[in-house]
C-alpha cells in the first residue's frame, strides 16, 4: 500500500510540471534504467534521454538486481501506465501513436525492495512543421539554371536542399573495379532492397545495412548518434538480380538515412555508401540522384542544376530536409520557371561555340545563348517566341516559333549553304594548308583541309571572303553561299615553284659551282707548271 501511495504521489507531482525542453531535469536522474528505441540502442538515461515521434516504441532495461515498477506518464496529467521490469529484464514499454499529445512525457521508477523511487523525462514530438521555401527568382548562366530560394525564421537545423529531376527515384548506382564487372544498382523499395549486378565477372556477397540517427536529450542539449535501423542478411550475386527484405531494428520513420552496401569477392571486401530520404509517403529517393545537394546555413541560398543534358535530368521540384527537436521532416515543393532549349541547326563550322541567338517573347523571363543553343525560362507554355540567330556575333536571320510546352527541346532548322573548298598548289592539291574565312566583314576563322587539300564547311547564307595561307604566301579570294545549296572553289598558288623542283634546283647549281671550281683549279695548276724555274 506504502508503494501505491507513493507512486500516486509522484505521478500527480510530475503530471501538474509541464517541462519545456528549455527546463529538463534528464541532467539530474539517477534512474536504475536504460531506454531506448530498440533493445539495441538502450542507453542510460544519465547519459541521454530518447527523443521519440509518431511509430516509435520506447524500451527499457532494467540495471537493478530488484524487481521494478515503471510508471509512464502522459504530459500535463492527462493519463498513466503501469509496467513491471524483471531484474536485468527488457520491456517495450509503449508504441507512440498519432493520437499521443506531444510535450514532455515522464517514467517514474519505484524500487520494490529499497522502496527507492526516481523519475526520467523525455520529449514526444510531432513533425508537424512544414518548412517551405519560397521560390524568389530564377535565371540562366549559359546552360545552368539557378534557381534562388527563401526562408522564413526558424528554428530548424541541419538543413539540406535537393534538387529532383524526372530520373530521381530510389536507384544508386556504384562503380566496380573493372577487374570484378561493372557497376552496382542497388534500389529501395518499401522494405525490400534489390541488388542488381549486370557483367559480373565472378560471384560475390552482398548485403546492406540502413543506418539513422536518432537524437537524446541531455539537459537542454539535443545530441545525435547513428544507429542501425535495418539490414538484410548475406545473398549471393551472380550476375542477376538479388531481392532481400529488411530486418528493422528500428521504426523506419520519414528521415534521412545512409545505406551502406558491402560487397565481398575473390580481390576482398568493398564498401559503397549512399544518402537516402524516407519521405512521409513512405517512399525512398536516393539523394545521389539530386541535381545539387546543398548544406542550408541561411535563410536564402541558390541552387543551380546544369540543364546542357537531355530533359529527364533538368529540375522539376525542390526537397527541403531540416530537423526539429531532434526529429527529421521534409517538404518538396515543385519549380516555377518553366525551362526549354532551343538548338540551332545545322552550322557546323567545326566550332559550335561561334554558333549563338537572342529570344524574345512576353512569356520569356530569362535566356541564355550556349554552344549552340538557346536556353530559356517561360512564365507560361505554349508560348510563341521570336530568335535572332547569329554567327559569329552578326545575326543572320529571324525565326518565330511556338514552343509548346517545358522540358522540351527545340530544333531551329535555319537556312543554310554548303561551301567546299580546296587548297592547291600549281593545279595538284595541297594538303594540310590553312583556310581562314570571314563572314561580312567578322573575324577571321582558320580551317585546317585534310590530306587531299579539302575542306567542306555548312554556313549561314552570305558573302565569305577566304584566304589561303602557305609557306608566307597566300592566296585570297570571294565566294557567295546561297541557301540550300552547295558552292565549290579552289584556292591555288599557281605562281609558286614547289618545294621539289626547289631542291633540284639547288642541287644543280650547287653541282655547278662545285664542277667550275675544279676546273678553276686544274687551270691554274697547268699555268704554274709550265713557268720557268718552276719544280715540282
Amino acid at each position: 500500500m506504502k508503494r501505491e501511495l507513493l507512486l500516486v504521489a509522484m505521478t500527480v507531482l510530475l503530471l501538474t510540471l509541464p517541462l519545456p525542453i528549455s527546463q529538463s531535469a534528464v541532467g539530474k536522474l539517477k534512474a536504475p534504467i536504460g531506454l531506448g528505441f530498440s533493445p539495441t540502442t538502450i542507453e542510460p538515461v544519465a547519459k541521454g534521454i530518447p527523443i521519440f515521434t509518431v511509430g516509435d516504441s520506447i524500451w527499457a532495461e532494467s540495471y537493478s538486481s530488484d524487481l521494478l515498477t515503471i510508471v509512464v506518464n502522459y504530459p500535463y496529467g492527462t493519463s498513466s501506465f503501469l509496467y513491471y521490469l524483471e531484474p536485468g529484464g527488457l520491456g517495450d514499454l509503449h508504441t507512440f501513436a498519432a493520437s499521443d499529445p506531444a510535450g514532455n512525457w515522464s517514467v517514474s521508477v519505484f524500487d520494490d525492495v529499497t522502496e527507492a523511487s526516481s523519475y526520467a523525462s523525455f520529449l514526444l514530438v510531432h513533425s508537424n512543421l512544414t518548412l517551405t521555401p519560397r521560390q524568389v527568382g530564377a535565371n540562366l548562366t549559359q546552360s545552368d539554371l539557378d534557381l534562388a530560394y527563401s526562408l522564413p525564421p526558424t528554428d530548424a537545423y541541419n538543413m539540406q536542399a535537393c534538387t529532383l529531376s524526372a530520373i530521381s527515384g530510389p536507384e544508386s548506382t556504384f562503380t566496380l573495379p573493372k577487374s570484378l564487372g561493372t557497376t552496382l544498382e542497388v534500389s529501395l523499395n518499401g522494405s525490400t532492397v534489390t541488388v542488381e549486378t549486370p557483367r559480373l565477372k565472378a560471384p560475390a556477397s552482398v548485403w546492406t545495412d540502413i543506418d539513422a540517427t536518432r537524437s537524446y536529450l541531455n539537459g537542454t542539449t539535443i545530441l545525435s548518434e547513428e544507429s542501425l535501423a535495418a539490414q538484410t542478411a548475406v545473398a549471393t550475386a551472380n550476375g542477376s538480380k538479388v531481392v532481400e527484405p529488411l530486418s528493422q531494428e528500428l521504426n523506419l520513420r520519414a528521415g534521412r538515412y545512409d545505406l551502406r552496401l558491402y560487397f565481398r569477392s575473390y580481390s576482398g571486401l568493398l564498401l559503397f555508401e549512399a544518402p537516402y530520404l524516407l519521405t512521409g509517403e513512405g517512399e525512398w529517393i536516393s539523394l545521389q540522384t539530386c541535381n545539387q545537394l546543398l548544406s542550408v546555413n541561411s535563410n536564402s541560398f541558390e541552387m543551380v542544376a546544369n540543364i546542357a543534358k537531355g530533359p529527364p535530368t533538368w529540375p522539376r521540384s525542390l526537397l527541403l530536409m531540416y530537423s526539429v527537436d531532434g526529429i527529421d521532416a521534409s517538404t518538396q515543393s515543385n519549380v516555377s520557371g518553366l525551362a526549354a532549349r532551343v538548338q540551332l541547326l545545322p552550322y557546323s563550322p567545326g566550332e559550335v561555340s561561334g554558333v549563338g541567338g537572342t529570344a524574345s517573347g512576353s512569356a520569356i523571363a530569362a535566356w541564355d545563348s550556349y554552344n549552340g543553343s538557346v536556353y530559356l525560362i517561360g512564365t507560361s507554355f505554349p508560348l510563341q517566341a521570336r530568335f535572332d540567330v547569329r554567327y559569329e556575333g552578326i545575326t543572320t536571320d529571324s525565326f518565330s516559333m511556338t514552343l509548346s510546352s517545358p522540358y522540351s527541346v527545340y530544333d531551329l532548322d535555319a537556312p543554310d549553304g554548303e561551301l567546299m573548298l580546296q587548297s592547291a598548289l600549281n593545279g595538284s592539291p595541297l594538303a594540310n594548308s590553312t583556310i581562314s574565312l570571314s563572314f561580312q566583314g567578322g573575324p577571321l576563322l582558320p580551317f585546317q583541309t585534310n590530306g587531299h587539300g579539302n575542306l567542306t564547311l555548312v554556313l549561314p547564307p552570305g558573302d565569305y571572303n577566304l584566304t589561303a595561307s602557305y609557306d608566307n604566301h597566300t592566296s585570297a579570294v570571294s565566294m557567295e553561299v546561297g541557301p540550300n545549296s552547295t558552292s565549290s572553289g579552289v584556292l591555288d598558288f599557281e605562281s609558286l615553284t614547289p618545294p621539289v623542283i626547289l631542291v633540284a634546283l639547288a642541287v644543280v647549281a650547287v653541282a655547278a659551282v662545285g664542277v667550275n671550281v675544279l676546273v678553276w683549279i686544274n687551270t691554274l695548276r697547268k699555268k704554274r707548271l709550265s713557268m720557268p724555274g718552276f719544280n715540282n
